[in-house]
């Protein structure tokens, strides 16, 4: 009796196929699912729900808002495994990190400045939660294979210290500190987080090495947007924080100035990001016209600062 060996897999016709179609539907159904959560929010309206007394802080309130928006609404992409959409996005995770990086250099600024309340406390614990990575998922294999806490958890916290912080206002177990001096103090933490935002973009001009094709400059694109449009609409509802002072000093029309170049600068939205030699003929260099807008509220900034740090009657009168 012959013996019959078979070596290998012998499929039917056409089941060699099944694989690759799987693996090719899978894919282009996780795109799709990617192209419909990818979300720039750069609304320049973007407000906190419900009414801010005067006794408490619109800027902490809008920050609070803010966070919560990222992770509630929009969902956080940034620590997304690689079965969900967001793994495959680079835009939306750096422009979400590039906000949480504004409001956390914000909330550490108060933080730093703050009373010894228990109710002033609550800033001290926001500001450590924003700095958690924000690419921690339930899983961080790289340190234990045990449950860890997530991005969102930590991040959704500092929302809620933020939300604690505005309540204590109310009742006297908090202070916000109103006079120029403290405006000073913010808007120079402001600066300083746009001028890490600036070296960035510097550092990219200067390499150019990926050509084309390389995602790189637009991951820094993205994180300088989230970063001035936070930072933005921290501007604005200072405006309303300290518009005492800011009439004291005659500096309503330079305010002004600064918000819309702040709002211009969250606004630019190009379809992609370049990031060609500044003098560049045939193609832009997004990059570089980023850092010019973010140069002008830097400057616009230390103007106002200027201002604010003389006595009222050496200041401008109004």
């Amino acid at each position: 009796m012959r013996a019959t060996f078979h070596h290998g897999l012998r499929l039917k016709p056409g089941r060699w196929l099944l694989a690759p179609a799987v693996v090719l539907t899978l894919g282009l159904g996780l795109s799709i699912a990617a192209w419909t959560v990818n979300t720039i929010d750069a609304n320049p309206d973007f407000a906190a729900a419900g009414a801010v007394v005067p006794r408490q802080s619109r800027t902490v309130a809008v920050a609070a808002a803010l966070i919560l928006r990222e992770i509630d609404v929009h969902s956080w992409t940034a620590n997304d495994p690689f079965f969900q959409p967001g793994w495959l996005l680079h835009d939306m995770p750096a422009y979400q990190q590039g906000i949480i990086a504004a409001l956390g250099g914000f909330a550490a600024g108060l933080s730093e400045r703050r009373a010894d309340t228990q109710g002033d406390a609550s800033l001290a614990t926001a500001a450590n939660m924003l700095r958690y990575p924000g690419t921690v998922w339930r899983f961080n294999l790289a340190v234990s294979w045990m449950p860890t806490t997530s991005t969102e958890k930590q991040y959704r916290r500092a929302a809620r210290e933020f939300e604690a912080y505005n309540l204590a206002l109310l009742d006297g177990g908090a202070s916000f500190d109103r006079r120029p001096e403290a405006l000073v103090a913010i808007l120079t933490d402001i600066g300083r987080d746009l001028a890490a935002a600036s070296a960035a973009t510097d550092e990219a001009i200067a390499e150019r090495q990926g050509g084309l094709f390389d995602r790189r400059p637009a991951a820094v694109y993205y994180g300088n947007k989230g970063r001035i449009y936070a930072d933005s609409l921290l501007l604005r509802e200072l405006g309303w924080d300290y518009a005492q002072a800011i009439a004291d000093r005659g500096l309503a029309t330079q305010w002004r100035r600064l918000l819309n170049a702040a709002t211009g600068a969250a606004a630019l939205a190009p379809a992609l990001v370049f990031n060609a030699a500044p003098d560049a003929t045939l193609l832009p260099s997004h990059l570089a016209a980023q850092g010019y807008t973010m140069l002008r509220v830097r400057q616009q900034l230390a103007a106002i600062n200027e201002t604010l740090a003389k006595p009222v009657s050496a200041s401008t009168p109004p």
